[in-house]
């Protein structure tokens, strides 16, 4: 589980899965291959035909996924890869690193993914912390995004921000100060965290906890 706690994982996974492939996807997919396209810039340059040939994506992109729970429920890396290949775009090959609950400093601090990052020939691999790291240790979140962003990078690849969502309405989470009290206030600290790490760091938002909040509220039941 992501943080220990079976419940919360079941709400966080099973209870809210339906929002996931039509809506955070989407924008994962639309965004991965826009942010690997200044590989081909240099060559691309001198060409009369630079414009057209930047607008066209890859016909594969190698992705690796790194999380714990959040990522490996409901086999999120093939699930976007089948939404890829369904919905005719490029085709993607996966690979997921998803130990229950770790942070991004523990797979920072853990050889076997930093070799795997090193050595994949990835184009775009996705970082999710633990649920709500960003906000209760926010000094470990930005350190953690920091370094394996500076792999990600060394290796060639772009870095994705897979943004977490918050607990759902009257979960305890929510006495403790740092939640911001109410869903609402927790998402959008998530979201300002998330943001922050690829401002500082390079690569992309996926919005996840954005379509997890817009999809409860058109469909709250």
């Amino acid at each position: 589980d992501d943080d220990g706690n079976t419940a919360d994982a079941a709400v966080g996974l099973d209870a809210r899965a339906d929002a996931t492939p039509d809506a955070a996807l989407d924008a994962a997919l639309d965004a991965a291959p826009d942010a690997a396209a200044p590989d081909a810039a240099p060559n691309d340059a001198a060409s009369p035909d630079a414009s057209a040939d930047a607008s066209v994506p890859p016909a594969t992109l190698r992705v690796l996924f790194i999380g714990n729970s959040y990522t490996a429920g409901n086999q999120l890396a093939t699930l976007v890869a089948t939404v890829a290949q369904s919905a005719g775009a490029t085709e993607l090959q996966t690979q997921a690193i998803t130990p229950g609950g770790a942070r991004l400093q523990d797979h920072y601090a853990t050889p076997s993914t930093l070799t795997t990052i090193q050595t994949g020939g990835w184009d775009v691999v996705v970082l999710q912390g633990q649920s709500y790291e960003a906000l209760i240790d926010p000094a470990g979140f930005h350190a953690g995004a920091a370094n394996l962003a500076a792999e990600i990078v060394a290796a060639g690849a772009v870095p994705m921000w897979f943004e977490t969502w918050a607990r759902a309405p009257g979960h305890a989470l929510y006495s403790e100060t740092w939640s911001g009290g109410s869903p609402a206030a927790m998402q959008a600290g998530l979201r300002s965290a998330y943001g922050q790490a690829a401002t500082d760091n390079g690569g992309v938002v996926a919005p996840v906890g954005d379509a997890w909040e817009v999809s409860l509220a058109n469909t709250p039941s």
